[in-house]
């Protein structure tokens, strides 16, 4: 993998991040003690990060720049830096509706964006990292041009349900991409964009790697393009 595609790969998952994590934990840049707001929500729309304190009025003022942390376990952690804006009504702003509207089953409580303040962050800038993986600094520019990839949020969740629940599929599926009789087979990785199948046989540990193009759009197609899309790559170890 180049730079090129590490880094893209940095922008979505960036954006998987901001768009599926509804909290953050916001620290004044300047470093001024007990400058910490504790966790506070957060909607994302789009790639414009919106902080949902409890009270705005006794928020950060406009104008504060702000370091945030946002993390999904296992999935990624974003550090971004920027500065509040005014707050506004949510209902004024018809993304950020769409977001409440889109993601009603994982915010805590009743929402009503005729009433709920929120406080854009201007953002300056963002650094990204994989569990394991190094921090990749972005702009908020290369982050406007990822899209979020909804498998890298639910991905572990999906793979380890295949994994305990449909071996047998797993295994046939990996017959498929010419690995057959495989004891076990686990899915190292699973996006919109591609899958990695370890699959463990009498030759030893088989790793192939499977391009979905065009992307997967939801779980109902997900089965059919592991099965139909090609391999793009394949390598063998010893046991």
């Amino acid at each position: 993998m180049d730079g090129r595609d590490a880094h893209d790969e940095a922008a979505v998952l960036a954006r998987t991040v901001l768009g599926t994590c509804h909290e953050a934990v916001c620290v004044r840049v300047d470093g001024e003690e007990d400058a910490a707001s504790g966790p506070v929500g957060l909607l994302a729309a789009g790639a414009q990060p919106y902080l949902v304190p409890s009270d705005p009025d006794r928020f950060f003022p406009t104008g504060t720049r702000l370091s945030c942390r946002v993390a999904i376990p296992d999935v990624g952690v974003v550090r971004c830096t920027g500065t509040t804006m005014p707050a506004r009504t949510a209902g004024d702003d018809a993304a950020v509706v769409r977001t409440i509207e889109e993601h009603r089953g994982c915010l805590l409580g009743p929402v009503d964006p005729a009433t709920l303040r929120v406080v854009p962050l201007l953002l300056t800038g963002l650094v990204v990292a994989s569990p394991g993986g190094s921090p990749e600094p972005l702009t908020p520019r290369a982050l406007a041009a990822a899209a979020p990839d909804w498998l890298l949020a639910r991905g572990r969740r999906l793979t380890e349900h295949l994994e305990q629940e449909h071996a047998h599929d797993l295994a046939q599926l990996a017959a498929t991409h010419g690995v057959p009789g495989a004891s076990a087979v686990t899915l190292a990785s699973l996006t919109t964009r591609g899958a990695r199948l370890v699959c463990l046989g009498v030759e030893g540990v088989t790793t192939v790697e499977i391009a979905f193009d065009p992307p997967v759009r939801d779980a109902g197609e997900l089965w059919r393009r592991l099965s139909s899309a090609p391999a793009v790559g394949r390598s063998t170890g010893p046991r």
